[in-house]
């Protein structure tokens, strides 16, 4: 299938063969106003890539540290600033690279969506209450 809108065909097959994540441009539109600097921005990302289901990601500090350009100890210390601001929060786990809590992160992207959204379209949570109204 050759489809306009690929990976492939937005970069190039062989970019789309290495792998690819999906980052939404609610992101992208609002982390700033969120107060997330462009390099905890990317770090975020580089984050949720590894977030594949409901499972918290683990990826570990010295291989976010490498994709990153970063040292370990420059990582740990943007890791620590997101925390400190309640974007994310780090679960150890013992023997194991830690876990990444998302939550706060998602509830703030949320609420910056809901915040520039004009008050004539619903929110999903005004959708949901008007479908459970219907009758058939």
């Amino acid at each position: 299938m050759n489809d306009q809108f690929s990976i492939s065909n937005r970069w190039s097959p062989q970019i789309a063969a290495a792998g690819f994540s999906a980052v939404p441009m609610s992101f992208l539109r609002h982390y700033a106003q969120l107060g997330i600097t462009p390099t905890e921005a990317m770090l975020l990302v580089h984050i949720m890539a590894r977030k594949w289901d409901e499972n918290l990601p683990f990826p570990s500090v010295s291989k976010l540290a490498e994709e990153m350009g970063l040292s370990v100890s420059q990582l740990r210390a943007r890791l620590s600033t997101l925390e400190k601001k309640g974007i994310i929060k780090r679960v150890f786990r013992k023997g194991r690279s830690n876990c990444y809590d998302p939550t706060e992160l998602i509830k703030r992207l949320e609420a910056a969506i809901e915040s520039h959204r004009p008050n004539n379209i619903m929110s999903n949570q005004e959708a949901l209450g008007a479908m459970a109204q219907v009758t058939y």
